[in-house]
């Protein structure tokens, strides 16, 4: 499983502010506001940009395929054993060394 870097701060990989689409209701909602300058929308639009990027870090930062055992628990998918032995054989120690150092199984066998 290659896992990907993905940079919601990178600028160059945003739409601008103003292509942010606020949907029907929101922009039905600022047009009944008889203050709303077009200088408030911009402000509102990067405002919202800002608040998806913040989701968007957390849910990255609480992701599941950050954390050691979800990669080595994948030796399990067939298409993984199938194409290579090796990295399902390197994902099941990676598991196991996971479940060890966790104290979830004893690094010893019983008899």
């Amino acid at each position: 499983m290659k896992t990907y870097r993905i940079d919601v701060l990178d600028k160059s990989k945003l739409i601008g502010s103003k292509k942010i689409n606020l949907g029907f209701s929101t922009r039905e909602a600022i047009r009944s506001i008889d203050i709303f300058t077009d200088k408030d929308m911009l402000i509102f639009r990067t405002d919202c940009q800002l608040i998806l990027q913040t989701i968007c870090l957390k849910l990255l930062l609480k992701s599941p395929i950050k954390y050691k055992v979800v990669k080595g628990i994948s030796f399990c998918d067939p298409s993984i054993i199938v194409t290579s032995v090796k990295v399902a054989n390197y994902r099941f120690k990676t598991c196991l060394e996971t479940f060890v150092e966790n104290h979830w199984v004893s690094g010893i066998v019983d008899k």
